[in-house]
């Protein structure tokens, strides 16, 4: 029985070491995940406070850009304001020269051109064009004679 009763302590403490070094490997195990995690929570704040400050400098490129095309807009009003102004004065000093050589200072051959006598309107009307056309029309019809059609 002593026999029987060393083997079962044998047995017993060999599971006990096992069962010691596994809850430590365990508990080995359990410290490293609670690492690793701790870590990723780390990791990502950082991404979400690296991603919040990207996302701020988005917006302020975006709105750099958006002033620089206001400031590109507003350029080109006034440079097409400009040219404008000056295409009058040219149209002016260029009046100004056709009437002093024309001799008459209130009509300029553009003016004349201008101010010509209009068309009638019973020319530009698509009624008008209608008539042309149905007159057309009726011309280009055979018409036979009542002797040709009794014929047929």
């Amino acid at each position: 029985m002593e026999q029987l009763d060393y083997k079962f302590h044998e047995k017993y403490t060999a599971l006990k070491k096992r069962k010691l070094l596994d809850e430590g490997l365990e508990r080995k195990r359990e410290a490293e995940l609670n690492e690793l995690y701790d870590a990723m929570k780390d990791w990502v704040s950082e991404l979400r406070k690296d991603n919040a400050e990207l996302n701020e400098k988005l917006v302020e490129k975006q709105d750099e850009l958006e002033k620089a095309r206001q400031e590109f807009l507003e350029d080109i009003r006034t440079r097409d304001a400009e040219i404008l102004k000056l295409k009058q004065l040219l149209d002016e000093k260029a009046e100004k020269n056709n009437s002093a050589a024309t001799g008459f200072p209130c009509l300029a051959p553009e003016a004349v051109l201008e101010n010509s006598t209009p068309l009638s309107p019973k020319r530009k009307t698509p009624f008008s064009h209608g008539k042309v056309k149905r007159v057309q029309l009726s011309e280009d019809v055979h018409h036979s004679s009542p002797a040709e059609e009794k014929s047929e």
